[in-house]
């Protein structure tokens, strides 16, 4: 036996508990480390699972008030399977005393037919009555309200009650603790009573082939 390898032998048994030790430390980091990224592989297959059963919509067009004709002119396009009209409506809610959130209520033309960017009831009321919110499942907590509480909300410098009457899930919406923000469902009759024109003005398409391809 060489003399590097009797140095070995005996640095070893001289320092055995150490030395089990730190190999120890690197099997328990090695297995850790396999075990992140096993739970990031399932998290991501999760994840993406998730977002394509809301079936996302390939691009968003921005226009003035849209009507059927439009709807019916997109769809004779052959690159396009699908459209379907929504809107955005920005306020603010308030969450205490002299606290208030930013709002963002979403204006659904037709809740018993959604095909695009789905959103899945989760309690409560389907679709909200006039006069109602319904608010993404994660907002709850930013909005400091639960189901049955009137919530108040200042659009256009006004502020308005609204019932919180159920509770959705939206994939397609940033997580609404991480934003501060909140996000809530209305029809266009609630649009109406807020005192806004209903209109929709977010024309959602989905390409036909290739829908993914960027």
């Amino acid at each position: 036996m060489t003399t590097p390898w009797r140095k070995t032998i005996r640095d070893f048994q001289q320092e055995s508990a150490r030395t089990l030790l730190v190999i120890a430390a690197i099997a328990i980091g090695i297995t850790g480390f396999a075990a992140v990224l096993s739970a990031y592989a399932v998290l991501t297959r999760e994840l993406d699972k998730g977002y394509l059963a809301t079936n996302p919509a390939s691009a968003v067009l921005h226009t003035d008030a849209i009507d059927d004709a439009m709807v019916a002119a997109v769809l004779s396009d052959g690159n396009v399977s699908d459209a379907e009209p929504r809107r955005a409506v920005f306020a603010s809610i308030k969450t205490g005393p002299v606290q208030w959130r930013r709002l963002v209520l979403f204006v659904l033309n037709d809740y018993e037919n959604v095909r695009l960017n789905k959103v899945v009831p989760d309690k409560g009321a389907w679709p909200p009555a006039k006069g109602e919110v319904l608010i993404e499942r994660d907002a709850f907590r930013v909005a400091r309200a639960r189901i049955g509480d009137t919530v108040t909300i200042k659009l256009g410098g006004k502020e308005q009650p609204l019932r919180v009457s159920g509770r959705v899930h939206d994939v397609g919406q940033p997580q609404a603790r991480m934003e501060t923000s909140v996000y809530g469902y209305i029809t266009r009759e609630t649009l109406t009573q807020l005192g806004e024109q209903p209109y929709l003005d977010r024309l959602q398409i989905l390409v036909a082939q290739d829908r993914f391809n960027e």
